[in-house]
């Protein structure tokens, strides 16, 4: 066995064998063990790979296609289609697998994972995962009931200082794109991370439809907590991980030490709140854990996927303390906030793509950041595993294969001139007119500033759209916009209330 830096190479001779004939000829086979178990497995594993917030187009594109071979009792045996699929999963979602694979078979087991030489033969070597390892050995029995405990760190046999903070190394402050959609959350989280125990947002509560950020930026408040504070208590949780720890508490006997441990607790991140819903037991339990972190100044937050007051079958003494900090949204970013994202991604992954391919999937790829990032994914895998040369057409069989989630999202200017002119109260033959009235001439720039935002059209046939204007109209429409969204509320806040109706 030879060890490399995060997992381990087995050598065929360590694997179980047999003999058998085939044409007059002996050949060794691998025998796999147990494979509908082994596939069972699996399916939890993919489960918890999906919780920890993988996108679904990495699930599909990368995971999917990983077979269970076998499962001996200790080591679980995975194929996938080339070595170069393996060394992808390996180098971007280790810590989530390894995280995986330690809830599902526990501490001590193996995963060795095989990929095919030709159509049919299985190669010689292979990869092989160990869970993290924490000294003690575990027995086949205990790890068949492994997946019934938790992995959020409680166990009535811990001591104070293990707690594995369940945050992901390159969620930090430093790879968030701050822009519009999520200046006042961005800014609070930094706050709070900042002045930890200090806040006057307590707790800090974020909303906003799924995929957004929401999660990376509560997590930045984590890592930049730790780095700043190494002693401090972390711990990150999804709310479905909460009510498993306290359920397996009740049935272990062990809601004491559950009890203890969340109370002990200097920054508690309970991600996805909304499903404490129709759960009494487990909402009076956070309850009381909510008001004894609070009264001993310790900081909390929260994320739901819509506001406090919107909430439903939550009891309304914990709708009402979500309440008692900021309470604060994320919205779909804008046109130049998603290509800051896909540039940042890129540039953090190695990967160069010219800029109008880039435009083109932040035109196309409006509803979510998670979109956007299983796009920008599934093209680095056709460009690596399916050796295809990135183009147009490329990116536009992405977006249309990915999953449903990611709309090919189409606007002209009709469109926008309807949503405008209903905004503002004034008929589309006023608003492509000449009248020179300030709220007229103001919703015109904006209606040409929304058309250069969602449409494709260049800034001559925008202006030919609305009553046959030059092109340095628009450019100059375009300019002023920008002006006031800097430093005019007003027209800040119709710009976003007019962007919801467009993506609708």
């Amino acid at each position: 066995m030879h060890k490399s830096d995060n997992f381990e190479m087995f050598s065929d001779e360590e694997l179980p064998k047999v003999n058998t004939k085939s044409e007059n000829k002996v050949e060794e086979t691998i025998v796999f063990q147990n494979q509908e178990t082994a596939q069972e497995i699996w399916e939890n594993v993919k489960k918890h790979i999906e919780e920890a917030s993988v996108p679904a187009p990495v699930i599909k594109t990368m995971f999917a296609p990983i077979i269970a071979l076998g499962w001996d009792g200790s080591t679980l045996y995975l194929q996938a289609p080339t070595k170069l699929h393996i060394q992808w999963v390996q180098e971007n979602y280790l810590t989530e697998t390894q995280t995986a694979f330690s809830s599902i078979l526990g501490e001590d087991a193996n995963v060795i994972y095989k990929y095919l030489k030709g159509e049919t033969e299985l190669s010689l070597e292979e990869r092989a995962v160990r869970v993290p390892h924490n000294g003690k050995k575990t027995t086949s029995s205990q790890r068949n009931q492994v997946a019934k405990e938790s992995i959020s760190g409680f166990s009535s046999n811990k001591g104070k200082e293990e707690i594995p903070y369940n945050l992901k190394p390159n969620h930090t402050f430093e790879s968030f794109v701050s822009g519009e959609s999520n200046q006042l959350a961005h800014s609070a989280a930094l706050s709070v991370a900042e002045n930890l125990g200090k806040s006057r947002f307590n707790p800090l509560m974020i909303y906003g439809q799924s995929g957004l950020g929401k999660t990376h930026l509560i997590q930045a408040v984590g890592n930049f907590a730790l780095a700043k504070y190494p002693k401090v208590r972390v711990l990150y949780a999804s709310c479905d991980r909460f009510t498993t720890d306290y359920v397996n508490s009740i049935v272990n006997q062990t809601v004491q030490a559950f009890n203890s441990f969340y109370r002990s607790i200097d920054l508690l991140i309970i991600d996805d709140i909304q499903f404490i819903s129709h759960r009494p037991g487990t909402q009076d339990m956070f309850f009381h854990i909510f008001n004894e972190l609070h009264q001993n100044g310790k900081q909390l937050i929260l994320t739901s996927d819509k506001p406090p007051k919107d909430l439903s079958n939550i009891e309304d003494r914990l709708i009402s303390r979500f309440q008692w900090g900021l309470v604060t949204d994320i919205q779909p970013p804008q046109l130049e906030m998603r290509m800051a994202i896909l540039e940042k991604k890129c540039e953090s992954q190695g990967i160069k793509l010219p800029k109008e391919i880039i435009e083109y999937i932040a035109r196309n790829v409006t509803s979510s950041v998670r979109e956007l990032e299983g796009v920008l994914i599934g093209i680095v895998a056709n460009y690596t595993l399916g050796q295809k040369k990135v183009s147009l057409e490329l990116v536009k069989d992405v977006i249309e294969s990915i999953a449903t989630k990611v709309v090919v999202h189409s606007i002209d200017t009709n469109e926008i001139k309807k949503a405008v002119s209903d905004f503002y109260n004034i008929s589309i033959e006023v608003l492509e007119g000449k009248s020179r009235k300030q709220e007229i001439a103001l919703a015109r720039q904006i209606a040409m500033y929304l058309s250069k935002e969602h449409t494709q059209k260049s800034l001559k046939a925008i202006g030919a759209a609305f009553g046959g204007r030059d092109h340095t109209t628009v450019l100059h429409a375009v300019q002023m916009i920008e002006n006031y969204k800097q430093n005019d509320a007003q027209v800040k806040n119709a710009l976003m209330k007019l962007n919801q109706i467009l993506r609708q």
